[in-house]
């Protein structure tokens, strides 16, 4: 504003400076114009105040010739200089760029401290990792926990509160021996009520151990290698209780070399057992009763009766009190 307003008494001056002028070349080349004081001029900012005068340059007219001639003077340059004004407003600017820098430092140290919240946040992550480890450590430990309650579980499966069969049935490869377990008067099975003499599979066809139950029974069924079985409690498709192998479904054909193995692995994966104690298993324990196959020893059976080799007596289960005909018991 106070450019503009400078500019225009510059204007007024010169407009009266060449009315007046005389029209030849005697002008000097440089002229100053008293243009009054300070107070005479319009009202300026305090930039302005110092100015008194102002001082224009006319450039000289060529030698010899006139200023009334063919030639037309040259107008006089209008750049005033404003040394002092420039020089404060310079001033100001540089003011202006210091408030600057200052404004950048403050941004430096804003960006230094933010760089400070991350290394912070890095840290908590840090710590939340080492927590997280931790939890995986306490799971790891559950889970043996859990895996040692399941063996113990396994070992004192007989002993645990029964279920709606009265009995419950291991059979102990170790010893070669069944036994039927009773419910005691808490409902566990820890009463033995019969142990009994039996053949699990042999090497080549050992029985496997688990946990089965009792799902169908057959007076008479046939078995792998073209033979035949009495009283037979299947526990799975390929495992039944049952007597020794007969030829045929007649109780006068037994297998007698393979009677007198009973008390060893013998079979193809079946429990063997004389007549009189899978019918026992057959008459007494019903659908559904778990059987528990282990390869450990248990309470070892009293033995089977002892066959006659007498030709009289072959053929025929020296157990067998229901079969007719049974010499045994004739």
């Amino acid at each position: 504003m106070s450019f503009l307003l400078l500019s225009c008494v510059v204007l007024v001056a010169f407009a009266r400076f060449y009315r007046v002028m005389p029209r030849d070349s005697s002008l000097p080349s440089t002229t100053r114009i008293a243009i009054g004081a300070a107070s005479d001029l319009p009202k300026a900012s305090a930039n302005d105040k110092a100015l008194s005068s102002v001082t224009i340059t006319f450039p000289a007219s060529p030698a010899g010739t006139s200023s009334l001639g063919t030639t037309s003077p040259t107008r006089p340059s209008l750049k005033p200089s404003f040394t002092s004004s420039t020089s404060k407003t310079t001033t100001s600017t540089s003011k202006t760029t210091t408030s600057t820098s200052k404004t950048t430092t403050s941004t430096s140290k804003t960006t230094t401290s933010t760089s400070k919240t991350t290394t912070s946040t890095s840290k908590t992550t840090t710590s939340t990792s080492k927590t997280t480890t931790s939890a995986s450590k306490t799971t790891t430990s559950a889970s043996n926990t859990t895996t040692s309650a399941s063996k113990t579980t396994t070992t004192t499966k007989a002993t645990e509160q029964g279920g709606s069969s009265p009995y419950f049935i291991t059979v102990y490869k170790g010893s070669q021996s069944t036994v039927v377990y009773g419910k005691n008067s808490n409902g566990a099975y820890t009463r033995i009520v019969k142990i009994f003499t039996c053949s699990t599979g042999r090497s080549s066809s050992p029985t496997r151990i688990g946990t089965y139950h009792i799902r169908a029974k057959y007076r008479w069924r046939w078995l792998v290698g073209g033979v035949y079985g009495q009283w037979n409690s299947s526990i799975s498709s390929s495992y039944l209780f049952h007597s020794v192998p007969y030829y045929k479904q007649d109780a006068s054909t037994l297998e007698n070399e393979e009677y007198d193995k009973l008390g060893t692995p013998a079979s193809k994966g079946c429990i063997r057992m004389c007549v009189r104690d899978c019918k026992w298993i057959y008459d007494n324990c019903p659908i559904g009763t778990e059987v528990s196959i282990v390869n450990d020893s248990g309470p070892a059976g009293s033995g089977v009766p002892r066959r006659r080799t007498d030709e009289a007596y072959s053929g025929w289960d020296p157990s067998d009190q229901w079969s007719a005909g049974n010499p045994y018991y004739s």
